[in-house]
């Protein structure tokens, strides 16, 4: 196996269900009036590899504390869940098939 050839959507676990134990962040999907819609549990050094603006809000300025012990939780403002959890593993997998929505995708990434 290669990281070429590695199933990287497997570490997510199956959707919308439990991540596997290497995760090192939960990303808390809320509303604009602060309502949680959902979470899921991901890998920091992925998403950062993948995305500045994860990069920033992991590893720069925009990191948040953390208490020893815990798992951090970024808060993420969106309008959906599903259409975030789809782009969290359009990310991991790179299949166009798991971003068919992709007008609430993109809405997302912009």
């Amino acid at each position: 196996m290669s990281i070429k050839t590695f199933d990287f959507l497997s570490l997510l676990g199956a959707e919308g269900g439990q991540a596997g134990d290497l995760t090192d962040v939960e990303l808390r999907v809320e509303d604009s009036n602060g309502e949680v819609k959902g979470s899921i549990r991901a890998h920091k050094v992925i998403l950062g590899c993948i995305s500045p603006v994860f990069r920033q809000m992991f590893f720069g300025p925009l990191q948040g504390p953390t208490e020893p012990g815990n798992i951090p939780v970024a808060k993420i403002v969106a309008p959906s869940f599903a259409a975030f959890e789809k782009m969290i593993r359009y990310i991991y997998s790179g299949d166009k098939e798991i971003a068919s929505d992709i007008k609430a995708v993109l809405w997302i990434w912009t």
